[in-house]
């Protein structure tokens, strides 16, 4: 569970109070679950990462998501004041509210959002067994 902080920022027109979420740990990715009667929903935000180098995999209940934002080349004369893009390998592991069939699943990234649809797994139908007489 990642742990999150709030901050209240004032809004300098109104000057009333609104509410700002921010990550507690560097390289967090905000990630929203979902689901209805027939699938799991994740989307994930993934600004400027490459979709060649995201990973998405589903064992038993859980969904994990893994990659790397590549940094971008750096010019030698600059000095940095501020620096929060962070960079590097990342990953996600999120449990599933429910079993999910993982050869249906779906995913497609727009405008920097994963999303990630997984069809819920049917339970098994009964069946009913005669018992045979000899």
């Amino acid at each position: 569970m990642v742990r999150r902080r709030f901050f209240p920022l004032r809004d300098d027109e109104s000057n009333n109070f609104r509410v700002v979420f921010m990550p507690t740990k560097e390289g967090d990715i905000p990630t929203d679950v979902a689901h209805d009667a027939n699938n799991v929903y994740v989307e994930m935000h993934v600004p400027g990462i490459n979709t060649d180098h995201i990973d998405i995999t589903v064992n038993k209940d859980q969904l994990r998501v893994s990659g790397e934002r590549e940094e971008s080349v750096e010019v030698a004369d600059r000095d940095f004041y501020r620096k929060e893009i962070h960079y590097g390998s990342f990953e996600r592991v999120i449990s599933l509210p429910c079993p999910v069939d993982k050869d249906k699943a779906l995913a497609l990234c727009e405008e920097g959002v994963l999303k990630i649809t997984l069809p819920k797994r049917r339970p098994e139908e009964s069946a009913t067994i005669k018992i045979t007489k000899k």
